[in-house]
């Protein structure tokens, strides 16, 4: 069928939730919540693109763009 998405925002309302979907018997996976530098870090190339940018920011060689420039 469809796929819904529920962001709880706290424990109490994630057991709820779990409760209700359990009673429905309506199957549901828990994943963790997404840590963006944990993706980039998820492949070799990733990582490696990674350890390089920051290398350079460190050195200063870095572009600075200004956020009212950004979509210029």
């Amino acid at each position: 069928m469809g796929t819904i998405i529920i962001h709880p925002e706290n424990e109490a309302q994630l057991r709820a939730l779990q409760v209700i979907l359990d009673g429905f018997k309506v199957p549901y996976e828990n994943e963790p919540p997404s840590d963006a530098t944990e993706y980039l870090l998820s492949t070799e190339a990733n990582k490696e693109w990674l350890n390089t940018a920051m290398a350079e920011a460190k050195k200063g060689e870095g572009i600075e763009i200004k956020l009212e420039d950004l979509w210029k």
